[in-house]
């Protein structure tokens, strides 16, 4: 079971994946989807990642799509949301490293994804 990972920067993040066996930095990867992967860390786990689909007849005008992704202790990389602009990736991606810090967001490997750790509270009863 993988739990969140815990890194130095964003060089130790790529060490950790191709040690464990994983090709998600690999430049041919990268390059297949026309990814780039910015260099901040946030917390020890939480990075940026930007994609471009390639032009065809369906993609006349491809855009460009940031991806806040967030580095696993077993070497793989998990999404946690993609946005229209870097700057709103950055700022989503500084948010989850706090919520992940604090355990207000855990990944859940029942699921395979992230979840809101703060219970839901019971609906106020009126007499």
């Amino acid at each position: 079971m993988k739990s969140i990972g815990s890194f130095n920067s964003i060089y130790d993040v790529k060490s950790s994946n191709r040690n464990n066996g994983y090709n998600w930095f690999n430049p041919e990867t990268l390059r297949w989807f026309n990814g780039k992967v910015y260099d901040l860390l946030f917390g020890s786990c939480v990075f940026v990642s930007s994609e471009k689909q390639n032009y065809s007849r369906f993609t006349p005008n491809p855009q460009r799509q940031y991806s806040v992704r967030v580095a696993m202790d077993n070497g793989s990389i998990e999404r946690y949301g993609s946005y229209n602009t870097k700057r709103k990736a950055d700022r989503e991606a500084q948010w989850l490293a706090k919520a992940l810090a604090n355990d207000t967001v855990v990944w859940c490997n029942d699921t395979y994804g992230f979840v809101n750790s703060q219970p839901e509270l019971p609906m106020a009863s009126h007499s």
